[in-house]
């Protein structure tokens, strides 16, 4: 388990000899290392100089090249967060009362929120994207998959770089990294740091400066009646790592990590908007409010209606602050190696948002999060019966704490209040693991994993100035016991069990070809409603459970010089978590506010996924994946809404992906090697409830590089082009269609083409 650098991006000797042959990565997903191509699992492994090759720059880059993997950035109302399934299995709410269905990891520590976890590739040595159930390997338990990233160890090797680049957008890159002896042999540290920035790439028009004598009120005195940008980027990171080697077979890694984002909100289009119930100075919200098709702006002004002779003002920022230590040490006790891995989190964020992005108050929220997590995961692991026998046993300790503020002026549904919302979050888990070798080339393996989870989540409903409510506002004479009465200090608890298990084979036939089959199961935990709106609509929702049957290979062929890996399975998906924005068995009325998580019903998934790699020789190499998914449920819970031929959200049923380089070789000019990468996903929803109105239209997207490196590996000069034809497209959309909901529709267009030129100097002190 002790990696280095070296170890993590180890390529086999044929490689090494020729050039020519695929790569070959060191991972630790089954608790030792061993090759990806070794890996009994549906693994992918992005070593950093792949990372580095293909401009990927934050997790969601990465994601875009692994099959059945779809990441994306959060919308504002989420805040500074990522959209995250695999193969048809996620979380799409930021809330921290939910749980990811996808883990997210740092040097073996599990992030478990997704607020703050659109996480930059900082001096990492490798990615690794697990497909399918993660709860006998991973940290937490992860139904859906995990992703994790490893950074580069200190080693005290004297090596250091420095990168910058410029590029559209006054887009500013900045990385830089160091690597030092303290005390030979005995102390080391490794210390990086990176800070980014770029203008926003949709512009916040002032409607009523544009349109004089139309009756809205102008909110700028700018000439080109500009009020603001969405899209822009600005962030600070940095990490350092202390390795003390205290004795042979023993060391410990304490590791330091801040990251300080304050970007802009995400840029944000309307589609849609038809609510005539609400108007400003008697114009009402509706089309008029619509920019061009494809044009990159709104008219959004980030103000809420005038309540006590003030406006709301909502904060163009989306803002997180997470600060992180951890303590990882390893220790050899003669024949059993003791690993502990601790760590605290704390982290703090803030965004606004203006839903409806037009001068018309219909939705705008105001919210703040801070949310701190302790985990503490302990492992023993060793070899027995004549070392057939792998083995670990462990124990994991998890505890979050959360408090969600802010303000939400909803006048659609004639809301206008403060949060001020706690929640405590705990899990328990014992797990172990074991890989038999019956004989040399045949495996046997098994897992358990036993979880006990609990959670409280305490509502506090108040209005604008603070004080208590007595009544609703929307309900003619404020009849007592709707929405807001009685939201002071109420709790509601959960409280569940789980064990998950994991059983397979693997089979080496060749030194490079290997098939395997598993069964494995995984669990998403459930909880607390955060968003009730009434006493009555404060309940909790049951686990949903995932059993998963797959069997892959994973192959060299022609003398190494084709990686070809497939993997086919099939997953049973009982009571599915699904967000409902209509549950009118839980309100006082029909069409009252809702934004309700309950279980679903069953689905089942299937799907096939391929990962290639070519290097026929002479500096080419063209690698690829592809994904095909099929989703359909079995069985409906009544009173959901949805029909059999829905799929859940963020799931698109086919993704392509296709990249090709060719190394011209300068001699003592060094390396000249464009680059291309081209992806494609198809069609996908982003509600529960599929309709025209939250369909994502399929898209294809192309990046191209260009990347000069010296003899002596001290410079390498990228020019870098992502969506290369420029094309508009979505990739996330919010559908509050209905009147009752806020009567608009709107859309996340991917960013236009951008250019970074960027240099990098790497040197030895």
């Amino acid at each position: 388990m002790a990696q280095t650098a070296k170890d993590a991006n180890a390529s086999s000797s044929s490689a090494d000899a020729t050039g020519n042959a695929a790569t070959e990565i060191v991972v630790t997903a089954q608790f030792r290392r061993q090759s990806v191509q070794s890996a009994p699992i549906a693994i992918t492994a992005l070593s950093g100089e792949m990372l580095e090759a293909r401009n990927q720059t934050t997790i969601i880059d990465a994601a875009t090249r692994v099959p059945s993997v779809t990441l994306t950035q959060g919308g504002s109302t989420f805040g500074n967060s990522v959209t995250a399934s695999i193969r048809g299995v996620g979380q799409y709410d930021s809330s921290f009362a939910l749980e990811p269905g996808v883990g997210m990891y740092i040097d073996d520590v599990y992030y478990g929120a997704l607020f703050g976890s659109a996480f930059d590739l900082l001096d990492l040595s490798r990615v690794e994207v697990l497909r399918g159930p993660q709860g006998t390997l991973a940290g937490k338990n992860s139904i859906g998959g995990a992703i994790k990233l490893f950074s580069q160890p200190p080693e005290g090797s004297g090596d250091a770089y420095a990168e910058a680049g410029y590029g559209s957008y006054n887009r500013v890159n900045v990385r830089a990294g160091i690597d030092l002896p303290l005390i030979a042999d005995k102390l080391f540290a490794r210390a990086s740091f990176g800070y980014k920035r770029a203008d926003g790439y949709l512009t916040n028009y002032d409607y009523g400066c544009l349109n004089p004598g139309s009756g809205v009120p102008s909110y700028t005195a700018s000439k080109d009646c500009v009020t603001g940008h969405e899209g822009g980027q600005e962030a600070t990171s940095g990490r350092l790592a202390l390795r003390w080697v205290a004795a042979p077979g023993i060391e410990d890694t304490l590791t330091f990590g801040v990251s300080d984002d304050r970007s802009q909100p995400p840029a944000t289009k309307l589609i849609y908007a038809n609510n005539p119930d609400i108007s400003i100075n008697g114009v009402p919200y509706d089309s008029r409010f619509l920019t061009g098709s494809t044009a990159y702006s709104n008219y959004a002004n980030y103000l809420g209606s005038p309540k006590d002779a003030a406006s709301f003002t909502v904060p163009r920022r989306s803002t997180a602050l997470v600060r992180t230590v951890s303590n990882n040490l390893s220790a050899d006790m003669g024949g059993v190696t003791l690993k502990s891995i601790t760590a605290y989190i704390d982290s703090k964020g803030s965004n606004g948002s203006d839903n409806d992005l037009s001068p018309v108050d219909v939705q705008v929220s105001s919210s703040t999060r801070t949310y701190k997590q302790f985990t503490q995961e302990l492992r023993l692991s060793g070899l027995a019966f004549a070392d057939r026998l792998d083995w670990t046993v462990g124990a994991y300790y998890y505890r979050a704490t959360t408090e969600t503020g802010g303000r939400q002026d909803l006048q659609s549904s004639g809301l206008d209040f403060l949060s001020q919302d706690t929640s405590v979050s705990t899990s328990k888990a014992a797990f172990a693991h074991g890989i038999v070798s019956v004989t040399d080339t045949l495996k046997l393996i098994g897992g358990l994993r036993y979880n006990d989870d609990r959670k409280t989540y305490t509502f506090n409903r108040l209005n604008p100035d603070g004080s208590v409510p007595a009544c609703a506002e929307f309900f003619p004479g404020c009849t007592p016991n709707y929405a807001l009465i009685g939201m002071v200090n109420q709790t509601g608890h959960y409280a569940g069990t789980h064990l998950d298990y994991r059983i397979g084979v693997e089979q080496q036939w060749t030194s490079d070809v290997m098939t395997y089959a598993q069964v494995s199961t995984g669990y998403k935990v459930g909880g607390i409603n955060p968003r009730a709106f009434f006493t009555t609509q404060i309940t909790s929702f049951a686990s949903e459970t995932l059993t998963a049957y797959e069997v892959g290979l994973k192959s060299y062929l022609f003398d190494r010089r084709l990686r070809l890996n497939l993997a086919a399975y099939h997953n049973v998906y009982n009571d599915v978590q699904l967000t409902l924005h209509t549950c009118d068995a839980f309100s006082p009325f029909p069409g009252a506010p809702c934004a309700m998580p309950v279980n679903g019903g069953n689905a089942k998934i299937d799907g096939v996924e391929l990962e290639t790699e070519l290097r026929p020789g002479g500096g080419l190499t063209i690698d690829g994946s592809a994904s095909l998914l099929r989703f359909e449920y079995t069985q409906l819970n009544p009173g959901t809404g949805i029909t059999k031929d829905m799929i859940a959200p963020y799931t698109p049923t086919v993704k392509l992906n296709a990249g090709v380089q060719y190394a011209f070789e300068l001699g003592n000019l060094g390396t000249l090697t464009p680059r291309v990468d081209w992806t494609y996903q198809n069609a996908m929803y982003t509600a529960t409830i599929n309709e025209s109105t939250n369909r994502i239209a399929a898209y294809d997207l192309t990046n191209a590089s260009i990347a000069w490196e010296s003899s002596d590996k001290a410079w390498l000069v990228r020019l870098a082009a992502s969506n290369l034809f420029d094309k508009f497209y979505y990739f996330n959309s919010l559908d509050q269609h209905s009147t009752t909901q806020g009567g608009y529709i709107t859309g996340q267009p991917g960013a236009p083409r951008q250019v970074l030129l960027t240099v990098r100097r790497r040197l030895s002190l």
